[in-house]
This record gives structure tokens, sequence and C-alpha cells, in this order.
């Protein structure tokens, strides 16, 4: 007996296409939602810290900025480049009976055996030697200061070790000429900072031309010999223009130590220096390497203090 079933009706099942598996339920929005809150809560905060941090920041400012002012004094206690030309040597001049034409008689020194010279009398070797040796980054600095070598030094001071693997000191030209001008140590924290403001007042105030001008001219060498003008004369018998490569190296070598490097005491020490000094000079593409070769292969050529005393005033 055959019996006749019922036909079969498509049932639709939820999440169910086309026969297949069952369809994944949508995911719920709720922890999405939930997410983004957090997100927009973090950004908020993390806004209104920038904003605190940057008054907090200005006003560090403004209170350092007012520190360092007290810390560099008044403007009298500030050099004036423009008055140290009177602090030279005055040199007496007497007229020859026979011709008629003056010449140099004698030279009358102060606290210090100086001769002021303006720059462009300078070779440009001994300028180029001295940035070398003492402030390779001179002429790009614009503030008076070298903050990457300022923190390095502090980092050598506090580890014991080399940062940068060289012999420059943290000062720049704008700092030594300030310490050698207002004989200020800057051993404390306190002295460190008024030298650093003092070299940023400085820096505003003065052009490099005339910065470079005045180091050249104050520099200390040996005693009371101060300046290169009054070095060349005094160690080479000839005038500043004339110096050559290796003599202009070695002035430039004496004034980070004029006692360690004196050409009188420890020229053999004077000459190793004055060999990095060309070896740096090198190295910053200032001098070929055949100018490097030369003037490394040349003696001192300083002449001794009774060959110095015994010149005419003219040749010292």
């Amino acid at each position: 007996m055959k019996v006749k079933l019922p036909e079969r009706r498509a049932v639709s099942v939820p999440g169910r296409q086309d026969g297949g598996a069952p369809a994944a339920a949508p995911l719920k929005t709720r922890g999405g939602k939930t997410a983004r809150r957090v997100l927009r809560r973090i950004g908020y905060i993390a806004a209104c810290c920038c904003c605190v941090g940057v008054m907090l920041a200005s006003v560090a400012a403004v209170v350092f900025a007012s520190y360092l002012a007290r810390l560099s004094g008044t403007d009298a206690d500030m050099p004036d480049l423009y008055v140290l030309k009177m602090a030279e040597n005055s040199i007496v001049y007497a007229a020859d009976p026979a011709g008629g034409d003056w010449t140099e008689y004698a030279v009358f020194t102060g606290e210090n055996d100086r001769v002021w010279t303006p720059l462009e009398q300078f070779p440009q070797t001994l300028r180029d030697a001295v940035v070398s040796v003492e402030d390779r980054n001179f002429w790009n600095q614009r503030f008076g200061i070298n903050p990457g070598r300022i923190l390095g030094a502090a980092v050598n001071e506090l580890t014991g070790h080399r940062l940068y693997g060289s012999r420059q000191g943290a000062s720049t030209l704008e700092q030594q000429l300030i310490e050698n001008l207002t004989g200020d140590s800057a051993q404390s924290i306190s002295g460190k900072f008024k030298e650093i403001s003092r070299a940023i007042v400085m820096a505003g105030r003065y052009s490099k031309d005339m910065i470079l001008e005045a180091y050249l001219n104050i520099a200390p060498l040996t005693g009371t010999l101060s300046g290169m003008q009054a070095g060349a004369q005094q160690y080479f018998g000839k005038d500043a223009s004339q110096l050559t490569l290796a003599e202009s190296a070695t002035l430039a070598s004496i004034p980070r130590s004029p006692v360690a490097y004196s050409p009188y005491s420890n020229p053999e020490k004077l000459l190793e220096r004055r060999n990095w000094v060309l070896k740096l000079m090198l190295d910053q593409e200032r001098i070929s390497q055949a100018d490097y070769d030369a003037a490394a292969a040349a003696p001192l050529g300083v002449r001794s203090r009774e060959e110095a005393a015994a010149a005419s005033p003219g040749e010292r």
C-alpha cells in the first residue's frame, strides 16, 4: 500500500543561506563604541597635558631667561670689544737725524704685552688654525654656545668617558673670549651658566669677525705675552701677516695651556700639538694634503729668549 507523504516545505532558518551552514551572527558594536570612547578620552587628556606642558615650558623659559640675565650682570659687567684696542702697547718713534725718517724707538707694555691688529691683517691660515682647534663650528653657530658640546662635556664629566673622542672642550670662541677678558672661572655650575649667558649676549651684540679679531688679539701666550701679533714678533721675529702655515698652527696651539705648550720650556710637546692642529685643519678640509705634509715636516723654528731680547724694538 502506497502512502503519499506531504510535501516538504523549505523552512527559513535565521542565519542560513542557500541551504549552507548557518551564517555568523553580526557582531555587537558595543565593544567598538567603548574602544572609540576610550581613545577619544585618551586623546583629550593628551591634548590637555600638551597644553599644560607648553604653558609650563613657557613659564620655565621666562624664569630661566631672567636667571641668566641676573647672572650675566649689567652692561657694565660685559666686556666692550670696541674699547679693547686702547689696551695695547705704546710705541715711541724717533726721527733719524740723517734722513729725517721716523723709526720705531721703543715699546712700552702695560699689564700685557699686546699689539692690536685688525682681522684682515692676520693670515687666513692663522684664522683657520684657531677656529679648527678651538671651535670648528664657530662660523655656523648663531648663539655663541654649542649645546651638543656642552651636553657632551657634562656626560664626560659624569661618566668619566670621552663622548666625542676629541680634545676639544665644550667652550666656544665666545666663551673663551669672555673668560680671557673677565678672568672669571667657570668651574662651578653657576659660573658656567654665567659664562654661557654672557656668550649669548656677546654673540648677539658683535659680529663673528669682531669676535674672532678680539680673540686673536687677546689670546694668552707665554708669560705676559698675549695676542697673535705680539706672539709672531716674539717667537718668529716677523709681522703676523708674514706667518707661514706651520707658524700659524704653532701660535694657535699655545692658548689652550700657555705653560704646558710653552715654546721655551716644552718645545717637544708644542711641536706635537702643532702637528695635531695641522691634522685637524686637514680633516676639516681647510688645507690640502700637500700643505699638511710640508708644514708637519717643518721644524718649530721658534727663536730663543736671548735672540728675541737682542732684537731691535721693531723686530720684537
